[in-house]
């Protein structure tokens, strides 16, 4: 684990290491940490379900095929490729 220092500079804050969001189980919820090797394509139909930095994200379900997701107030599914690429920080 890393340790950063927070905004009055005076402690340290541990920071949780960024996995991919297959890694998540169902009910998991996590911070979105970054998109990595994305298109255009990709990254825009991202955007459009708001799954951008710093988006916390839930986990509904992990069977079957893709991955279901709480993004606000919506619902996404997305495949296991595409979720692959978006790294979350878990527990944000």
């Amino acid at each position: 684990m890393t340790n950063h220092q927070t905004a009055t500079g005076n402690e340290s804050v541990p920071t949780v290491p960024a996995m991919p969001l297959p890694l998540l189980g169902a009910g998991q919820t996590a911070r979105v940490a970054g998109i990595v090797q994305a298109g255009q394509g990709m990254t825009r139909k991202l955007v459009a379900m708001g799954i951008l930095p710093d988006v916390q994200v839930t986990v509904l379900s992990t069977q079957g095929g893709p991955i279901l997701l709480r993004v606000g107030e919506g619902r996404f599914a997305i495949g296991r490729g595409l979720a692959q690429r978006i790294l979350v920080r878990p527990g944000a």
